[in-house]
């Protein structure tokens, strides 16, 4: 009988209801086990088996040669007292290849011992673990200065007392959120392991969110070297057998400790006893796919649930979480001191219009290249910082002004010298360079915009000694080589790391002296309202990363807006002044935190029905508001109405091929919001189901792009 009988015969024993079929998919991973050797016997009859073994000589001859016959008999009977000892010193079941190719040994050695019942040889569970390229130091608890104590001591009374410091307006007891707010270097990771030991004491289990998966791997081993196995990691670029292991031992309890970027937060832990959230101003906590979550909500939900503090950390905290500390819903602690008294770094500021106005027409400044060869003279490490990557960030033609742009996207290619192609950083489209121009069939093709690969170029070009390496998306691709990267730097094997925003969390080399911005304006004029708040805390960040031990830091931060608020606020470390100036524009434009924003986002492949689209859409949600308000008779002090900007066309108005256009809500309230959009997806205008027009709904998003 073919296979297409049978379907064809189970399909109709369906149909008659006969039979039930369901689809069951393979799993991606199963269990690995792999044939391990374990000592049989109790230590002392093993011992004794050892001794009998080295001192035993065979009565057995050979009739040619029975010296011959008798040594070689003895020297087995040593190898496999020698087998025995290394199992015994071993204490724990070990791989049968890896014995034998620690001791020199045959299987069939292996399997005389098992025959006379000296050893088990027997198939067994084995974990993959993603943190076995490098052997990790354990570590003991530092003493903590006063400012590093006092915030030591808030946790640990609520951790001890299991309530809550905090009253909800309903009057139950919530979890208390804190918010460490510690300048870089001040000693905030050592705060989270002597709290993290203290639930660990009382048999619950941690979650720590790490806002980059390179970041993942560094914290991980801070973590084991406290902790030891307890330490799980959990993120994207496992493979399906490394995530299938850390997950089931999650699960069965076996690790009480789970390290990991956004997604790590749904993890099977048992008994929660807190969650820590370092460098949580991180817009990467957001997702920007569906589900559109923010890992800090899901966070203090779980909070809730499992009646356990949170833990927020950051030199830069998010406005939205200041202002809540600020108003009491979040306990705020301060480490307002680096560690051991260590000077924060000096942040020269370079304007590089002066820079240009004396003939200097490279990327770097005269400061910045004389800065970097002291240090390369003292043997001191270097971070050079720049938030693009590839090489040229647009191909211009001289002679007709013809860009090369993404047939599919909005905005021009990116040149990647190293591949010799343009690339598209939004859909992911390539195609070679060109020699002429396509329009005017001119040769004067220039490159313009530096990225991450023009100045390794022109670092190469410059210091052609200095040891450089790249550390961004491009030359992280492959599995491990974040971790391969910065064990190189940590090894003082690099003088230079040149990156984008991957290098400006969390990292912490002692040896690194110097931080080059290559240009602070990358992001700052971004049709963004939190351009400003970004740049901020990518310029404070990556200026700590300088300056973190006994050498003293310098951070050169090359600029054509030196007189910009926030990159003033940046050079004196001073996030109160940066907060203080920022709140003011934004309570006057009603944007967060004194107000929720979402978008509604519509893009389709025709360009008119889309903006018919858009405009349908914020004609309904206004005649919904408009009803809902006039239904309410209950009177309000705050105005919580809903306002809706736009429609306009985003400012990436064109991605893989499909036009976008969007409106901006803003309330004081955003269960307003939720209900609008709520029967927005119930009931959208026809014109979006009969033009096949595709809709996305996001509240609080971290960028309006």
């Amino acid at each position: 009988m073919s296979a297409q009988d049978v379907r064809s015969r189970i399909r109709r024993l369906r149909e008659k209801g006969v039979v039930e079929t369901n689809v069951t998919h393979k799993p991606k991973a199963t269990t690995q086990k792999t044939t391990v050797a374990q000592l049989a016997l109790p230590t002392a009859d093993v011992e004794m088996a050892i001794q009998q073994l080295k001192n035993e000589t065979s009565d057995v001859h050979d009739n040619a040669d029975p010296q011959r016959s008798a040594n070689r008999l003895h020297a087995a009977d040593v190898k496999r007292a020698e087998i025995l000892q290394f199992l015994l010193d071993e204490g724990a079941p070990l791989a049968t290849t890896d014995l034998m190719k620690r001791v020199n040994a045959s299987i069939s050695l292996l399997r005389t011992l098992e025959r006379h019942g000296f050893i088990h040889i027997v198939q067994a569970e084995t974990v993959r673990n993603p943190l076995s390229l490098e052997p990790v130091a354990p570590t003991q608890p530092l003493l903590l200065n006063s400012a590093q104590s006092a915030a030591f001591t808030e946790i640990k009374n609520v951790l001890v007392s299991h309530t809550t410091a905090a009253v909800s307006d309903n009057g139950i007891k919530q979890p208390p959120t804190f918010l460490l707010h510690g300048v870089t270097g001040s000693g905030k990771t050592e705060v989270y392991m002597q709290a993290m030991a203290d639930v660990l004491e009382n048999g619950r289990s941690v979650i720590v969110l790490v806002p980059e998966i390179s970041l993942t791997p560094q914290t991980a081993s801070r973590f084991v070297g406290r902790f030891g196995e307890r330490v799980a990691l959990l993120h994207s670029r496992l493979s399906d057998g490394e995530r299938y292991d850390q997950w089931h031992r999650i699960q069965k309890g076996e690790a009480d400790i789970v390290i990991g970027p956004r997604s790590a937060i749904f993890a099977p832990v048992q008994k929660l006893g807190m969650l820590i959230m370092d460098e949580e101003h991180s817009d990467s906590y957001k997702s920007d796919t569906a589900p559109r979550y923010h890992a800090r909500e899901v966070a203090q939900k779980r909070s809730d649930l499992a009646k356990c503090p949170v833990l927020l950390g950051s030199a830069t905290p998010s406005l939205e979480s200041f202002h809540r500390a600020r108003n009491g819903r979040y306990q705020l602690l301060n480490l307002p001191d680096r560690v051991f008294n260590r000077k924060m770094p000096d942040v020269h500021i370079v304007d590089m219009r002066t820079e240009f106005k004396k003939g200097n027409r490279t990327i770097f400044s005269d400061l910045l290249r004389s800065s970097i060869e002291e240090r390369l003279v003292r043997r001191e490490q270097i971070i050079l910082f720049l938030n693009r990557r590839g090489h040229s960030t647009y191909v211009f033609c001289r002679t007709c002004g013809y860009v090369e742009r993404c047939n599919n996207c909005s905005i021009s290619l990116t040149y990647h010298r190293e591949t010799q192609q343009l690339v598209c950083h939004h859909c992911g489209s390539k195609r070679p360079t060109q020699q002429s121009c396509p329009q005017c069939s001119s040769d004067a093709i220039r490159f313009f915009g530096a990225g991450t690969e023009a100045v390794e170029q022109e670092v190469r070009k410059a210091y052609p000694k200095a040891r450089v390496k790249r550390f961004d998306a491009d030359s992280t691709a492959r599995k491990n080589a974040h971790q391969q990267i910065l064990a190189e730097f940590e090894q003082q094997k690099i003088d230079i790391l040149i990156g984008t925003q991957m290098v400006s969390k969390g990292l912490d080399f002692p040896n690194v002296t110097l931080v080059g911005v290559i240009a602070a304006d990358t992001g700052l004029n971004l049709p963004d309202f939190r351009a400003s708040e970004q740049t901020f805390s990518l310029l404070t960040q990556v200026a700590g990363r300088s300056g973190r031990a006994e050498l003293e830091g310098k951070v050169v931060i090359q600029t054509y807006m030196p007189e910009h608020y926030c990159i003033e606020a940046a050079q004196k470390h001073d996030y109160l002044d940066f907060y203080a100036q920022e709140v003011v524009a934004r309570d006057a434009l009603r944007y967060p935190p004194f107000a929720h924003v979402a978008t509604l986002l519509l893009r389709g492949k025709d360009e008119q029905a889309v903006i018919d689209a858009a405009h349908a859409a914020r004609d309904q949600l206004e005649i919904w508001q408009e009803a809902r308000e006039h239904a309410s008779q209950v009177p309000t002090v705050e105005d919580t109405s809903v306002e809706i900007l736009g429609p306009a066309p985003a400012p990436l108005s064109k991605i893989e091929g499909k036009f976008r256009w969007h409106l901006l809500l803003r309330s004081t309230d955003a269960e307003k919001i939720g209900r609008l959009f709520k029967r927005f997806t119930d009931e959208p205008p026809s014109i979006i189901k009969s033009k096949a027009i595709e809709f996305v709904i996001d509240i609080d998003p971290t960028n309006t792009l």
